[in-house]
């Protein structure tokens, strides 16, 4: 089961400041939140879809935010099985997100008995809160916005909260004046806090420090200082302050309640009488054409953003293109380079493998002639030392000859030594020969 907060007041007293407080205490806004500060910088804080269906239920009951309606003479049953199957898909899917919900919009105040239905449905319990303002504040912060008249916003006021009123009966329901509120939040919404079993955060709460930047007083931009004899002269004037001043009162007090209920008979007899209800028709048509036309320059305001942006978007594109020509021609001009370098290093190598293989065939011609000449020098060599053993081998035999034939030598044997000593040179040279090769 969820809790639900619907603030069901007029445009201009504060709704806004009311549903952002609720969400900062912990009131979820279901759905998309309405991120337009067009008509108010601090954000409306009201759900997208629950607006769009309020405006759906006022359209088929051929009435609108700034038409004069008071219950008696709106058939607020008339709407569609399609409206009302909408109405109950929107609760199903938005009141079971959180334990606690808060909807607002001004629109409210006549398609009430709808979204109280639709939470009894549900087994949900509903709370309705009723902020209200000086109806003069109210009446010139909408002339000043949408340039209606005084007398206009003085009834658009009374039709507003009257009707609020009426269709909260019977829901348990509290008002939130917007002088106070402003002045001391705590204490405004301490009724509301008491209904609901919540705790109101301190000034050293982080929370309650957030809504004590939030709240302030420059967010009050009409002051009612005195009613100059022009206010004065408004026929909806005397009627506002005394519905004003009723709001103090305790609502559900029967003598309240019947006071109410003469105070809108009072109401519609003077619309009537003044011919408020055609005048503020004719208003909500220039008020749509107004907006209709204010809608298109939005548009074309925000075509021609689109166009400033694309266009820049455009020179961005082009200066990039540029930029990019620009760093193509240098990588060109850096690639040719890198291969001019390459090409010469790789004939440099080529230069140098031919040089090498020059050296190689000079090296290879030298290792052959080395080769050729070892070889020459080994024969050379195994030729002395063949020749050295055969004269060993005559020196061995001749010194056997000596030996036997010694009676006959001593004649020759100095000879003989001389023929001796002239061997070993010859032999020792040869050896000499053989050790340098």
């Amino acid at each position: 089961m969820s809790f639900i907060g619907i603030i069901a007041g007029m445009h201009r007293s504060g709704t806004s400041a009311l549903a952002r407080v609720m969400n900062l205490l912990g009131y979820e806004i279901p759905g998309e939140i309405d991120s337009n500060t067009y008509h108010n910088a601090s954000g409306h804080w009201e759900s997208v879809a629950f607006v769009a269906l309020n405006m759906q239920i006022l359209t088929e009951l051929g009435s609108d935010w700034c038409e004069l309606r008071l219950p008696e003479g709106m058939a607020v049953d008339s709407i569609s099985d399609q409206t009302r199957t909408a109405i109950a898909e929107y609760a199903d899917t938005s009141f079971v997100a959180q334990e606690k919900i808060v909807l607002k919009d001004p629109r409210v105040c006549y398609t009430l008995p709808h979204w109280l239905e639709a939470v009894k449905r549900r087994g949900d319990t509903a709370l309705v809160l009723l902020p209200y303002r000086h109806p003069v504040e109210v009446a010139q912060s909408l002339a000043a916005r949408d340039g209606m008249d005084l007398n206009v916003g003085l009834a658009l006021w009374l039709c507003s909260m009257l009707s609020a009123e009426f269709y909260s009966r019977g829901t348990p329901r509290c008002v939130v004046g917007f002088d106070a509120f402003i002045a001391d939040w705590r204490a405004a919404y301490a009724p509301v806090a008491a209904l609901t079993g919540a705790t109101i955060p301190n000034r050293t709460d982080p929370i309650g420090m957030q809504i004590d930047r939030y709240v302030n007083r420059e967010q009050r931009h009409h002051t009612i200082l005195e009613l100059t004899p022009a206010l004065r002269a408004l026929s909806m004037l005397d009627l506002a302050l005394e519905a004003y001043e009723l709001f103090d009162a305790e609502l559900d007090i029967p003598a309240v309640r019947h006071h109410y209920d003469a105070l809108r008979q009072r109401v519609a007899a003077q619309l009537s009488a003044d011919g408020l209800v055609a005048a503020a028709r004719d208003f909500g048509r220039t008020y749509r054409h107004l907006r209709a036309i204010d809608e298109h320059e939005q548009v074309i305001a925000t075509l021609r953003r689109e166009m400033h942006k694309n266009n820049m978007v455009a020179q961005q594109i082009a200066d990039e293109r540029e930029s990019l020509k620009v760093y193509q021609t240098d990588l060109i001009n850096r690639f040719q380079i890198i291969q001019q370098r390459q090409e010469e290093e790789i004939k440099s190598q080529e230069e140098e493998i031919k040089s090498l293989d020059r050296v190689r065939i000079t090296q290879k011609i030298r290792i052959d002639d080395l080769t050729q000449e070892v070889a020459s020098a080994l024969a050379e060599c195994h030729w002395r030392r063949a020749t050295h053993e055969a004269y060993e081998a005559e020196v061995v035999w001749l010194r056997t000859v000596v030996a036997s034939q010694e009676h006959l030598l001593s004649p020759i044997r100095p000879l003989l030594r001389l023929w001796e000593q002239i061997m070993r040179r010859i032999m020792r040279r040869s050896s000499d020969t053989h050790r340098n090769d």
